[in-house]
């Protein structure tokens, strides 16, 4: 058995961009953003940030669009999808998380220092 799962929480980083696809569905695009505080060997705090791309699709891409905006907590869970593409003989790739179930906690961006 194969398991292909990711589970994100973190910042919306832009207002959605929604398109209507061709076969009649929709698509929005997310951007969120996820942070991770660890402390170096010598003891210093440090804080790493992570940008990920998530499409969302039908009805859930229509209600993203409509009530997702920039600064507001989001939790996705989907899976890893790479994309492959080709110009001028150079090959490009671009893994993006797929969701299968997406949503906003609420309208503040939350500090990560908060405790």
């Amino acid at each position: 058995m194969y398991i292909n799962k990711v589970l994100v929480f973190g910042n919306v980083t832009r207002d959605p961009d929604f398109r209507s696809l061709p076969n009649g569905g929709s698509v929005s695009t997310v951007g969120i953003a996820t942070n991770r505080m660890f402390k170096r060997a010598d003891g210093t705090k440090e804080e790493s940030t992570e940008f990920h791309t998530i499409q969302v699709f039908g009805k859930d891409a229509e209600s993203a669009s409509q009530y997702l905006k920039k600064g507001m907590l989001c939790y996705v869970e989907g899976r890893l999808q790479t994309r492959t593409w080709e110009v001028d003989g150079k090959k490009s790739y671009k893994t993006e998380i797929i969701s299968e179930k997406i949503q906003w906690v609420r309208s503040k961006p939350v500090d990560s220092h908060e405790e």
